[in-house]
C-alpha cells in the first residue's frame, strides 16, 4: 500500500480500526472497534488521536523511509493497548 494512501487512511479512520483491516490485521481491527463500543467510544478517541500523529510521522517520511519502515511498528503504534 502506498504512503499517502496508508496515511489518509490512518488519519481519517483509525478511530474505526479500519487501518488494521486494510492490512489484514482483523483480529486487531474488531479489537479495537470493540474495545471502543465496551468504553463508549473513549478508547475510539484515544486511537483517533493516535491515529493523527502517527498518519503526520507517516506522511512526513520519505517513500525509502516507508519503504524502510517496520510495518509492525507501525501497525503497533495505530492501536491503544493491544498486545496480541
Amino acid at each position: 500500500m502506498s504512503k499517502v494512501a496508508f496515511g489518509l487512511i490512518t488519519l481519517l479512520l483509525n478511530g474505526y480500526g479500519v487501518p488494521c483491516f486494510v492490512n489484514g490485521k482483523v483480529e486487531k481491527g474488531i479489537f479495537t472497534i470493540l474495545s471502543s463500543v465496551f468504553t463508549l467510544g473513549v478508547v475510539g478517541v484515544i486511537n483517533l488521536v493516535k491515529g493523527i500523529i502517527s498518519a503526520i510521522k507517516i506522511l512526513n517520511m520519505t517513500d525509502e523511509e516507508y519503504a524502510a519502515a517496520d510495518r509492525e511498528t507501525l501497525y503497533e503504534s495505530i492501536v491503544f493497548f493491544y498486545k496480541g
